[in-house]
C-alpha cells in the first residue's frame, strides 16, 4: 500500500478553477483577499499548519522548474 502524503496548495481565490481542473478541491485552500505580499502569504501558511498541529510543512513556489537533491 502506499503511503498517502496529506497536502494542501495554498492559491489566490483567481486561481480556484485552474487548479481544480488537476488537484482534489479539498486541497485547495484559497488565500483571504487582503493576503497578497509573498511574506504574508508565508506568514499565513504558517499560521495554518500551526492551528491544524501540523509538526512539518514545506513551501514551493508554482513557477518550480527543476528539483535537485543534493
Amino acid at each position: 500500500m502506499k503511503p498517502s502524503i496529506k497536502y494542501y496548495i495554498i492559491i489566490a481565490r483567481h486561481q480556484y478553477e485552474n487548479y481544480a481542473k488537476y488537484y482534489n478541491p479539498s486541497h485547495l485552500v484559497i488565500l483571504p483577499d487582503n493576503i497578497i505580499k509573498i511574506s504574508e502569504i508565508r506568514q499565513y501558511i504558517l499560521e495554518l499548519a500551526i492551528k491544524n498541529k501540523e509538526t512539518k510543512i514545506w513551501m514551493s513556489d508554482d513557477d518550480l522548474s527543476n528539483f535537485f537533491i543534493k
